[in-house]
This record gives C-alpha cells, structure tokens and sequence, in this order.
C-alpha cells in the first residue's frame, strides 16, 4: 500500500515572507500613528477655538443687554460660564477659564489642554472682533502656551 504522508502537502508561509510582512506592517504603522495623534491634536484645537468663540459671541450679546462683560468682577470655570451665558460647553478634554478685566469691557476667556502634568496648548480669546489683534497685539483668538505648537492659531507675543 502506497499512502501519501499528509504533512508533505501542506502549504505555509516561510520565516522570511513573515518577517518581511511584519516589517511592512511596522513601517505603516510608523508614518499613521505620529499622522493619528497630529489628527486628533487639531480636532481638540478646532473644537476648543470654536467653544472660545461661542463664548466671544454670547458674551457681546450679554454685553449688549447689560453694558459690561459677564461677572462683575473675578473669574469663572466653565459650569459658571454655561449657566451664566447660555452656553451648553462640554470639556472634552479642555479646561475652560473665564477672567473679567478691570473695566467692565475687558474680558479673557481660556480654554487648556493638558496630558498629565503636561500642558499641551492654551487658547486666548478677549474682548476684541475675532481675527483682529487684541489688547496685547495678538491675533485673537491666539495659542498662549503649551508644549506643542498650536496648528491652527498663531502664538500669543
């Protein structure tokens, strides 16, 4: 009787095709994962310029009716800031910060992003037109610190 010996037919893939496919797998994964996170980065600063300028927006508005910026004096988180304008802000992430000025015109509104201990941006936005310079000659809103540099907003002086 002649049998065929099963393990002679069957097909695999070498040592050499595995690692080959392996090291095409970690030099894509090299170029996306860098590409993911910058992604993700300005998807947080968008969002945060956006809160920011809802935040202008509403208090011109609050302006208008009461001839001051909102708060009378001090500052404020942003549950003060969504009872106080309106707004219906979530964090995500960010950490919203509100200071009135010494006059009743002049505001400064924040918005952090932290990893950890890290801060990655801060965004500024005052009492001025969107996209004209502020009191200080920055462009408003404008990026004031971080680690990183802010993809969409140009640094505060």
């Amino acid at each position: 009787m002649n049998a065929t010996n099963p393990i002679k037919n069957v097909k695999g893939l070498t040592l050499i095709e595995i690692l080959i496919t392996i090291s095409i797998l970690a030099l894509i994964g090299s170029f996306a994962i860098p590409n993911y996170r910058a992604t993700v980065r300005k998807g947080q600063e968008r969002d945060a310029i956006s809160q920011l300028r809802s935040i202008h927006a509403l208090n011109l508005m609050y302006f208008s009716n009461n001839n001051s910026a909102y708060l009378d004096t001090g500052t404020g988180d942003l549950a003060q800031l969504n009872q106080g304008l309106g707004l219906n802000i979530m964090a995500n992430g960010n950490t919203y910060a509100y200071t009135r000025g010494a006059t009743p015109t002049t505001y400064t509104a924040t918005a952090t992003l932290t990893e950890g201990a890290t801060t990655i941006f801060t965004l500024r936005v005052t009492e001025v037109v969107i996209g004209a310079p502020n009191r200080w000659g920055d462009q408003n809103p404008c990026c004031a610190s971080g680690t990183g540099t802010c993809f969409l907003v140009a640094d505060c002086v």
